[in-house]
């Protein structure tokens, strides 16, 4: 995917967020040039993997299948050792689907029904209206 492909993803799951009311924290927004200026201070959220990520599960097909995922908080085992501390043995994403057809979902390997929250992943179904 394109640079300009990833960001306009990222810009309809942001918008896709407020109208469902969900508030990400401040490092969604974060520009690359904050992240530069703000990496000693991030540790935590790289060592962590949170942030985004953008997927077609490798499959060439994003508009058809492709998922914007942003990771809240996130459990790394053993991190002590490295001097940061994640403080939760768990994970919590957020999950937008870029087409909701039962097509899609099956090929993703996920059958929410759409609209509703699954409270065992995390996992928020939105229709693209």
């Amino acid at each position: 995917m394109k640079r300009s492909e990833i960001n306009s993803a990222i810009e309809y799951a942001i918008e896709k967020f407020k109208e469902n009311k969900i508030a990400l924290p401040p490092f969604a927004y974060w520009k690359p040039e904050q992240w530069r200026k703000m990496a000693g201070g991030a540790r935590r959220i790289i060592l962590a993997g949170m942030g985004w990520d953008v997927t077609d599960l490798g499959r060439g097909k994003f508009k058809e299948i492709g998922a914007v995922l942003f990771t809240v908080r996130n459990g790394v085992p053993g991190a002590g050792n490295q001097g940061v501390s994640t403080g939760v043995p768990y994970c919590e994403k957020y999950i937008v689907l870029m087409d909701v057809s039962p097509h899609a979902l099956v090929e993703n390997g996920r059958h929410h029904q759409q609209g509703r929250r699954r409270a065992d992943d995390g996992a928020v179904q939105l229709d693209r209206g």
